[in-house]
């Protein structure tokens, strides 16, 4: 039963170090309008994008001269003007930044 457990323990790690990898690759992906553009800031973080959470860093919020994309598995970008709000967001013991926009294509719900 010992090995078994064993077994089960490194097969997890082994799937969770997979996921997390290829998180990390598929964010390194740029969108089209990305690739022309100059990029002011770009930051790793935690998010909530919809139903998906993460706690940990593989989010990422980039802001360039007329759009921000944000994005975990997938990309999305959000044109400056799409953006309604965006304000500080408590949920349990973390606080975030939650941006309120009307944007068609990207999750009503984002936190980062």
């Amino acid at each position: 039963m010992e090995s078994l457990d064993y077994f089960t323990l490194t097969l997890s790690i082994f799937f969770v170090l997979v996921a997390f990898i290829i998180v990390v690759v598929v964010s390194k992906k740029r969108l089209t309008n990305e690739k022309g553009a100059k990029e002011i800031l770009k930051v790793r973080c935690g998010g909530r994008f919809g139903w998906l959470s993460a706690n940990y860093p593989v989010a990422t919020l980039s802001l360039y001269d007329g759009f921000v994309v944000v994005g975990h598995l997938k990309k999305y970008r959000i044109d400056y003007d799409e953006i309604t709000d965006i304000y500080e967001k408590r949920h349990g013991l973390s606080t975030g930044v939650h941006i309120v926009h009307t944007a068609r294509s990207v999750p009503p719900s984002i936190i980062l």
